[in-house]
């Protein structure tokens, strides 16, 4: 079977792909994460106004949403001892098929699974973009004081403050 190298090719450079795009989603999965923690935690103890209770609830879902995207991991293996004791005297051709049958399952398994977790990073980013927006008015988290607050203290005081920007997906 002449052709079956060129489908085994083909097939190693998708799942090497896919592999880089499930890591790549995970990471992304990991800064809205890492993203919700600081929200949350720079909390100040003192009044907080129900915009900001709800900004930085919403940050908590986008963490537990950002944790729900990363899993299940992508990754399309076959066990080498079952391998080896179900195809070590079988005809090779055969075996060469069925791996590459099963490989190609595996694949589609994991495609299926790697959309799941797309649409699911989509939603947490939408939602912690909602949050985002609805946390302040002047370009600066709202949890990080009154809006008299900030306009009581130089802009200079603010300059490590950046504005939250939604991850690019796929």
């Amino acid at each position: 079977m002449p052709s079956l190298e060129i489908v085994r090719h083909e097939l190693d450079l998708e799942v090497a792909s896919q592999e880089r795009r499930g890591s790549g989603l995970d990471t992304k999965a990991g800064l809205v994460l890492v993203a919700a923690g600081v929200f949350v935690g720079i909390v100040p103890s003192r009044d907080l106004t129900a915009l900001e209770v709800a900004a930085q609830l919403l940050a908590l879902l986008a963490g537990g949403g950002a944790l729900w995207a990363a899993f299940p991991r992508i990754s399309a293996s076959i066990e080498p001892r079952g391998l080896r004791d179900r195809y070590l005297t079988a005809d090779p051709d055969h075996s060469k098929r069925r791996i590459l049958d099963t490989r190609i399952h595996l694949f589609e398994r994991d495609e299926r699974r790697l959309r799941q977790k797309l649409q699911r990073m989509r939603f947490v980013v939408a939602h912690a973009l909602r949050g985002r927006v609805g946390a302040g008015h002047s370009g600066y988290p709202a949890v990080m004081g009154t809006e008299a607050d900030m306009t009581t203290k130089t802009p200079a005081a603010h300059a490590s403050v950046s504005r939250w920007t939604p991850l690019r997906l796929r």
